[in-house]
Formats: C-alpha cells, structure tokens, sequence
C-alpha cells in the first residue's frame, strides 16, 4: 500500500494531467477517477474503502476525503495550482525545523527558504521528521532551526493544515534560520 499512497500523492499534488485527471480549483478529484487511475497503473482492484483506508492511516495528514460528494484531494504540498482553504493558525510552536541536502546550505543562508516547486514551504516540529525528509534527497543532511516567534511577530502567518507535524509558510527569510 505505501507505494499506492506515493502514486496517489502525486496525482493529487504533482502530476494529475499526465494522467487526464480533472481537479476543482481547491483540488477536488473524483474518488472513482482515482481509484480507476490507481488500479490502470499497478493492475491492481483497489476499492474505495482501501482508499479511505490509506487517507485514514497516512501519518502525515496528507489526504482529505468528503465522503458525501465522493471526493479526494491533498491537503497541501501541491506544485499544481490549486487553492486549498484549509487554514489552522492555532497553537504554532515558536520553534520549528527544515531538512535539506548539506548542497543547499549556502544558498538557503544567502536567500532563505523557498517553496520552490511547491507553493508553500514545509516545516516540521520534529528535528527526527525533518532528518528524515532531508534524507529523501541525500544522506549528507543539514537542519534548520526556524524561529516562528519572531516571523510571526513581522507579520507572517504559519499554517499547520492537516493538524500534526507538517506547518508551511510562503517562505522563510535567511534572517530566521540558525543551523542545528
């Protein structure tokens, strides 16, 4: 299943048009389509309750589900364009961390962190989670200590929308990171 839960990531955030998949504007996708999509691809006979069952169990909040209207979308992380108003401000720590290849340190320092391909930067409360996404790109790792008290305290606002560990922001200036 962990290898259906990727595929679905990235139809839902990444690359739904090489599969022909139609979103709404806050990136609704049909169940069925994806379900269909998924099973076209691994020649597999996912059902919609295995579905649910990846969204319910993904530890990273990833995934959203309306039962009602027999749709899906990611809550965040997209590098199509889609709105998602799923906003929570609430209970922010004032400290959180970012993982990334030791490649990108000089270049992180000069300008900051940048959404890059996405439309919003990730952060973590965890130093462990943000090794860990370091690690999907490299072994040779750096993480930065991000200090959201005083990025909120010049006006920027911090989401945390699935709930847990993930936060994003529009982007986070050089002058708000230390190196752990």
């Amino acid at each position: 299943m962990s290898q259906i839960s990727k595929f679905m990531s990235g139809l839902l955030r990444h690359f739904p048009y090489d599969y022909d998949l139609n979103h709404t504007s806050n990136g609704w996708f049909n169940i069925k389509d994806i379900q269909n999509c998924i099973n076209n691809k691994y020649d597999e006979d996912i059902t919609i309750s295995e579905i649910e069952s990846i969204v319910k169990n993904d530890s990273k909040g990833r995934y959203e589900i309306d039962t009602q209207y027999n749709i899906i979308r990611a809550v965040y992380g997209h590098s199509i364009n889609v709105t998602i108003n799923k906003q929570n401000t609430d209970n922010i720590p004032s400290v959180l961390y970012h993982g990334t290849p030791k490649r990108n340190k000089k270049s992180i320092l000069s300008t900051g962190l940048k959404s890059q391909n996405r439309q919003e930067v990730h952060m973590t409360d965890s130093i462990s989670e943000a090794k860990n996404v370091g690690k999907r790109h490299s072994s040779n790792i750096i993480v930065f200590k991000i200090d959201i008290k005083s990025m909120k305290s010049d006006g920027y606002t911090i989401n945390n929308p699935t709930g847990d560990s993930v936060y994003t922001v529009s982007d986070v200036p050089s002058k708000y990171l230390s190196i752990i």
